[in-house]
């Protein structure tokens, strides 16, 4: 296949660029004709990776979930791109993959490119409670005496207020993980 990247009308908050795949027999297909949902995705990043290096702009770029459908070697070149760009730009990433934050958090180390992790969650008081703990890095053995000692500090809170509530869906969070 010949893979071409047409530059079409750009539209706030869409890339545009639009992938045109010609066949052997000349038939322009579009890529969700020929190509997996995963290799989609990694074709619509390719686009917008594109399209975001190719302005002289420091705005930062955020990423919402960019690895969903991918396989693993896509997920480590979309995870190495990421890095790349983090070079030049400040780049959020949304995502609930632990496989994904572990990826950014060694390829950043390796590149000596800053990697800040932050966890939102939701609350009794609401969603999107900013949480700051690094809950999927380290020993488990070091995990799990964390989660020891918020019981300990669980069981001398009043069982009926919010805060013991939050408390007690915290650590059932921290144990699934």
């Amino acid at each position: 296949l010949r893979v071409k990247l047409e530059k079409g009308q750009s539209i706030k908050g869409k890339s545009p660029y639009k992938v045109v795949l010609d066949t052997q027999d000349k038939a322009r297909k579009t890529p969700q004709e020929i190509l997996s949902e995963g290799e989609q995705r990694i074709v619509a990043l390719a686009a917008f990776f594109a399209d975001a290096t190719g302005r002289n702009e420091s705005t930062p770029i955020i990423i919402d979930d960019p690895i969903s459908s991918l396989d693993y070697n896509y997920e480590e070149a979309a995870t190495a791109r990421i890095i790349e760009l983090a070079r030049e730009r400040q780049v959020i990433v949304f995502t609930h993959r632990i496989s994904l934050l572990v990826g950014l958090s060694e390829q950043s180390d390796k590149a000596g490119v800053a990697f800040v992790e932050r966890h939102i969650r939701g609350t009794l008081n609401g969603k999107g409670v900013s949480d700051f703990e690094e809950t999927y890095h380290g020993k488990i053995s070091d995990q799990l005496t964390g989660i020891q000692a918020r019981i300990r500090e669980t069981k001398n809170m009043d069982p009926y207020s919010h805060e013991y509530m939050d408390s007690c869906s915290r650590i059932s969070q921290q144990l699934r993980i």
